[in-house]
C-alpha cells in the first residue's frame, strides 16, 4: 500500500494549484484580456518592478509602464510610492520551465488630472537642482491618470530653508501656479509630507 505523507500532499496540492494560476494566465495572454497586478518591489539592476500577478511573481519592464520618465533615475525615486499599487495589465509573456511572467500596459494616452489654482497635491520630488525641484504629481490620482510632471522654483519660496530640506524620494503637497512656455505645471510648495 502507497502511503502520502503530509508534505508529499501538500506538494501534490500546490503544483495543482500552480498549474490551475498557470493555465489562468496563459488563457488571459492568448486572450489579450487586461490582468490586475500588484507593484512589489523596484528592481534597479532589471530596469523594472517584481509584480504579483493572480498569485504568482512576475516582471514589467519601465519600458513597459503606461509612462516614461524623462531619466531612467526618476523610477528609482518613484519606487518606494508605487510599491502595493494596482494597475491592470496584459500578460506579454509566459513560460512554464522556469515559471516565468512578464507583463506590459499599452501605452495609451492617459488622461491628465486639469490642475487648479488654490487646490493642493500630493507629488513626490523626482530630481533636486540647487534652482528647481522636479515633482512627479501622479500620487494625486493613486497613478491612474500615469505621471504628471510639474517644475518647483527655488526662488517661489518665501521661506527658501523649506527647499533646502527636501530631498529626492520626498512627498510634499504644491499648489499649481501655471503652466511654462512648453506647458509645463509651475508649482509652489505648501509642505513637506
Amino acid at each position: 500500500m502507497l502511503t502520502i505523507n503530509s508534505t508529499e500532499k501538500k506538494a501534490k496540492v500546490l503544483d495543482g494549484a500552480l498549474l490551475k494560476l498557470y493555465y489562468k494566465l496563459e488563457e488571459a495572454r492568448i486572450s489579450e484580456k487586461l490582468t490586475a497586478f500588484n507593484i512589489v518591489r523596484y528592481l534597479p539592476l532589471k530596469s523594472g518592478f517584481q509584480v504579483k500577478i493572480g498569485g504568482l511573481y512576475g516582471f514589467i519592464s519601465i519600458e513597459d509602464m503606461p509612462w516614461e520618465y524623462d531619466k531612467r533615475s526618476f523610477w528609482k525615486s518613484a519606487a518606494p510610492h508605487l510599491t502595493q499599487k494596482r494597475f491592470r495589465g496584459k500578460i506579454a509573456e509566459l513560460s512554464s520551465k522556469p515559471l516565468s511572467i512578464r507583463v506590459s500596459i499599452d501605452k495609451g494616452e492617459p488622461t491628465k488630472p486639469r490642475l487648479a489654482r488654490k487646490i493642493s497635491y500630493k507629488g513626490v520630488i523626482l530630481h533636486k537642482t540647487p534652482q528647481y525641484l522636479v515633482i512627479d504629481l501622479g500620487m494625486y490620482t493613486d497613478w491612474k491618470s500615469g505621471s504628471v510632471i510639474g517644475i518647483a522654483y527655488r526662488h517661489s519660496y518665501a521661506n527658501e530653508r523649506m527647499f533646502d530640506q527636501l530631498n529626492i524620494g520626498d512627498t510634499c503637497i504644491s499648489s499649481f501656479h501655471g503652466l511654462t512656455k512648453k506647458e509645463t505645471p509651475i508649482l509652489e510648495i505648501r509642505r513637506a509630507v
